[in-house]
Formats: structure tokens, sequence, C-alpha cells
């Protein structure tokens, strides 16, 4: 889901890895491009993203 939500298209699921809910964890693939939204970490299903802005 939070893949989906990127506007920037620059969130892709590890599929090499499994959490303890069997999910897929969500990797960013080009930090430089986020823009910072948020999208991400309101639909994340595990609520496990954070957006940090420096």
């Amino acid at each position: 889901m939070c893949v989906i939500a990127c506007p920037k298209k620059i969130l892709e699921l590890d599929h090499s890895v499994t959490n303890g809910k069997g999910y897929h964890p969500a990797h960013v693939t080009d930090q430089a491009q986020c823009i910072g939204c948020g999208s991400c970490t309101i639909m994340c299903p595990d609520c496990a993203i954070r957006v940090e802005v420096e």
C-alpha cells in the first residue's frame, strides 16, 4: 500500500525479507528524490515508516 501511495514512485518492497507479520518491508530506492510528503506513513500496514525532514 505504501509503495502505491508514493507520488515519486521511489518505494519498493524487499522480497528477500519477510517481517514478523508476514509483510515484505518497503525501502526507498532514491532518497534524494523523496519529498517528505508522508503519504507512505499513512498507508503503511505496520505503521513502521517514519519520515524525517532534515
